[in-house]
């Protein structure tokens, strides 16, 4: 995936691999599936561990399989009155 932003100050270019995105996304569930079974009493990392539980992870990696199929698709592409321009890619 490349991340393009280009402002009046800064101008960058973040490539991320697609193995990062999804491998964070299994970490993320995994330490959901242990924390339960540990079950701190942290009351921040449990507000945290709420609104994750939420989340359908096997929908999002789906959508990362299907987004693998389409390399170079743009899912952003913003030009803003001020010069400003976001470009999201796979």
């Amino acid at each position: 995936m490349k991340i393009v932003v280009k402002s009046k100050e800064t101008n960058f270019t973040l490539y991320i691999p697609m193995f990062i995105l999804t491998s964070g996304i299994k970490l993320t569930s995994y330490i959901s599936t242990k924390y339960h079974k540990h079950n701190n009493s942290d009351k921040d990392l449990q507000n945290f561990i709420k609104y994750i539980d939420y989340i359908d992870m096997e929908s999002i990696m789906l959508g990362m399989k299907e987004l693998k199929k389409h390399k170079g698709l743009i899912l952003v592409e913003i030009n803003a009155n001020d010069g400003d321009y976001v470009l999201v890619r796979v």
